[in-house]
């Protein structure tokens, strides 16, 4: 489904195909959801390219996994719905407005993608390996992890009190900015 949907919607608009953005958009968004659905159901990682690393990640890890693609997918169909029925410029004005649903769920992402990091697949190492692979890995999954929490807790801040989410907001930013101000100007961060 996700490769149907994929080629569908790259060949939609060379094609006129009347609503065959929407149709490409809901394959892809429901073969994320099936996915995770058998991730969750089976307890075993799903779209791997080889079986040989699934028991490896059975377990809490799968469940993870499982529940990131039913949270991607659906969000997919969301949009394309949305997008379908006319009300996606309104939502996106919204989520604009009020960012802290999209902190959350991006916090939410990261720290699924920090606990699949961490965990190890059960492969036995030399101490040299273990310290070349698994040492930076695991650094980088609590990096993810504290960016999570971080993107989480905002987001819940901004939905709780966006009066004082903003003020602290405007008061980080004035600070960063009176930091970086001897440095030259990049044109990627100052827009």
């Amino acid at each position: 489904m996700l490769v149907i949907g994929a080629i569908g919607l790259l060949v939609s608009d060379q094609f006129n195909l009347p609503g065959g953005t929407q149709l490409c958009t809901f394959l892809i968004g429901s073969g994320l959801v099936l996915a995770g659905g058998e991730a969750l159901y089976s307890r075993e990682m799903s779209l791997l390219f080889s079986s040989d690393s699934a028991p490896g990640h059975a377990g809490i890890p799968a469940v993870v996994w499982g529940l990131m693609l039913v949270s991607g997918g659906a969000a997919i169909i969301g949009y394309g719905f949305l997008n379908d029925i006319g009300q996606w410029a309104q939502v996106r004005a919204m989520l604009r407005q009020n960012p802290g649903w999209l902190y959350m769920a991006a916090g939410m992402q990261l720290i699924g993608c920090s606990i699949l990091l961490y965990v190890d697949s059960g492969s036995t190492r030399s101490w040299v390996k273990t310290l070349v692979l698994r040492v930076p890995r695991v650094f980088f999954a609590l990096v993810l992890l504290l960016a999570g929490i971080a993107g989480t807790a905002g987001g819940t801040w901004q939905l709780l009190d966006p009066q004082k989410f903003i003020a602290f907001q405007r008061d980080t930013l004035s600070k960063l900015d009176k930091t970086l101000d001897g440095f030259p100007a990049q044109p990627w961060f100052k827009k």
